[in-house]
């Protein structure tokens, strides 16, 4: 639940953009413009000294949503609307360990966040080097609770949905959990919408509890757009459910403003990223 966990960074907005459609779906949502033209309204977000696809304000694949409002955006440091996997230099991962899978490098190791693929029995990484091993290799790190480093440096920044190494419940509310930086046989990137029942283009994870971020009933999600009717009043006809942390604005619905310059609008939260 973000309201939980984006206590450990200082949040709150980017995009002017808003989202309205389930991922897969392409009835629009978003503010539309010309194909390569600046959204109106949009601010761009940059990912460290780079601006990236998911951050420039442009519909990059003419499906009239940019960044946050593309369903297939989830963060500045995303560098494809057209996959759910980052696509950036670095974004994805070289080897097989992991570190914080939001941030803008991936990998490094330089976040407290420590994970690999060797120790996920479903195999997300198709290749050889990368395969789950029982027991691991002694290099490959595991642990089965993340410091709180990593919580701090990727909490924030890790959206509804998804464990803090991109393993993200898809479809949401099911029991399929997703790579979404998926690899095909190739090397390519394969994970996207009409991807998510493949389990070859979008492969298995098992997601690591302690760093994963639920996607509860009245939030915003990877893969989850639109609100229940019953949350507008509460799950139970009360006051609206909370969907942020206390303090940190709110996006991506009809009629809520977009971020300011520096945050990005994550699953209906504004954090920063600057």
């Amino acid at each position: 639940m973000r309201a939980a966990l984006t206590t450990a960074l200082s949040l709150v907005l980017s995009l002017g953009c808003t989202v309205s459609a389930t991922i897969g779906e392409t009835d629009g949502g978003g503010r539309r413009g010309p194909d390569g033209a600046i959204e109106p309204g949009c601010t761009r977000v940059a990912c460290g000294p780079r601006t990236y696809a998911c951050g420039d304000c442009i519909d990059q694949d003419g499906d009239g949503r940019a960044d946050a409002a593309d369903p297939e955006c989830i963060g500045p440091c995303d560098d494809s609307e057209e996959i759910l996997g980052l696509a950036i230099p670095g974004g994805d991962g070289a080897g097989c360990s992991l570190d914080c899978y939001f941030d803008a490098n991936q990998g490094s190791g330089n976040d407290g966040c420590h994970w690999d693929h060797r120790c996920d029995p479903l195999g997300p990484d198709p290749r050889a080097m990368c395969m789950p091993r029982d027991p691991p290799p002694a290099d490959a790190r595991c642990p089965e609770t993340q410091s709180d480093v990593c919580g701090a440096a990727c909490g924030a920044l890790t959206p509804n949905g998804c464990d803090c190494f991109g393993c993200c419940n898809l479809p949401v509310g099911g029991d399929r959990f997703v790579f979404v930086g998926s690899i095909d046989d190739e090397g390519e990137p394969s994970c996207d919408a009409a991807g998510l029942d493949d389990p070859t283009r979008c492969r298995p994870c098992t997601p690591v509890l302690d760093c994963f971020n639920e996607c509860e009933t009245c939030e915003l999600c990877v893969g989850r757009t639109r609100l229940p009717s019953s949350c507008a009043g509460g799950e139970d006809g009360g006051p609206p459910v909370r969907r942020c942390a206390p303090g940190v604005q709110t996006c991506g619905l009809a009629g809520e403003p977009g971020c300011p310059a520096t945050y990005y609008c994550v699953t209906g939260c504004c954090v920063y990223f600057g």
